[in-house]
């Protein structure tokens, strides 16, 4: 999302639900943009998660200058970490140390400075909230919610994860737009939008969708197959997609690979130099063979468990 957003960034440490970066620009709209990011914010201290060191961390004068008042404390504990540490104490001795520190006042429900602690592996990060991830548009636009359903359509969250994988610039193309979930995360984080399937009833069915959450003044839908895409070559800035290939998702008698295959080929002509194309494909397919000789370059291969008889390979290829 940070490459989305055009900013420089460094990971110096990964651990389980916590990653520290450095950032050349505000990563505060980061939440609202991702699918699997919560919370974004600044790094006060990483200290031993130990309850003295934690609240000792928080009674800092440079803490104090990130905070408005009034302030709130909130605690997680990803997991199983340090199950000794009650969450609601830690808070409450966090909570007072800073208020005595800073001399600021607590107001649990309306604060206009939240301070984090995120207990993990071991260590404990205090730092002050910079953005959070809006969960009632992605409910709002689950499957089952939407005026044209189909049980093959993925989650809000996961049609975020596609989008953002292929560093959206606009246009954002969804050649397989099935019910149109792509479309709608992609039109709701801003971007111009081109969304077309073979079938006809999908493609009226994701403008259906898109008409429902007014988002259709920002897309162009319209039937196409995948593997001879109406548009001029390099005109599409990114391509986020999920082809057929289960039992569920009818690819008109094609096989994956070769549905593959000819959607890569399509995908290489349509894509601008350098631009992105995130995709999934079954397990069984070699993705690295079909990317390559389609002229693009594989940059990231990821696997997810779908259920006992299919795991989806989700991958991202570049066009130099």
């Amino acid at each position: 999302q940070l490459e989305a957003l055009g900013a420089g960034y460094r990971v110096l440490l990964e651990l389980d639900q916590l990653e520290v970066f450095e950032a050349d620009a505000d990563p505060s709209p980061v939440p609202a943009l991702s699918g699997y990011v919560h919370e974004v914010g600044l790094l006060h201290a990483l200290v031993d998660a130990e309850v003295d060191k934690v609240v000792e961390a928080a009674s800092s004068r440079e803490l104090c200058r990130l905070l408005d008042e009034p302030f709130r404390v909130d605690v997680a504990r990803v997991k199983g970490y340090r199950r000794a540490i009650s969450t609601r104490e830690l808070a409450r001795l966090v909570g007072g140390a800073v208020a005595s520190t800073c001399g600021l006042a607590v107001d649990l429900e309306r604060p206009r400075s939240i301070v984090r602690v995120l207990v993990t592996e071991g260590v404990a990060a205090v730092g002050v909230v910079l953005g959070r991830e809006e969960k009632r548009p992605l409910s709002e636009r689950r499957p089952e919610r939407r005026p044209f359903f189909r049980s093959v359509a993925l989650e809000p969250r996961l049609c975020r994860l596609f989008v953002n994988l292929s560093r959206p610039r606009s246009p954002v193309y969804d050649p397989f737009c099935g019910t149109g979930g792509f479309a709608l995360e992609a039109a709701a984080a801003g971007h111009y939008v081109l969304c077309s399937d073979v079938d006809e009833a999908m493609a009226v069915g994701s403008l259906t969708n898109l008409r429902h959450y007014r988002l259709d003044h920002a897309v162009d839908v319209f039937q196409a197959d995948a593997r001879s895409m109406p548009v001029r070559e390099g005109a599409v800035a990114a391509i986020a997609t999920d082809p057929p290939y289960g039992r569920q998702a009818p690819s008109r008698g094609a096989e994956p690979a070769e549905l593959l295959r000819g959607f890569l080929a399509e995908a290489r002509r349509a894509l601008r130099p350098g631009g992105y194309a995130s995709f999934a494909a079954p397990h069984w397919v070699r993705v690295g063979e079909l990317v390559a000789e389609a002229g693009l370059a594989l940059v990231e291969e990821h696997l997810m468990r779908v259920h006992g008889g299919l795991t989806r390979v989700l991958a991202v290829a570049r066009r130099a």
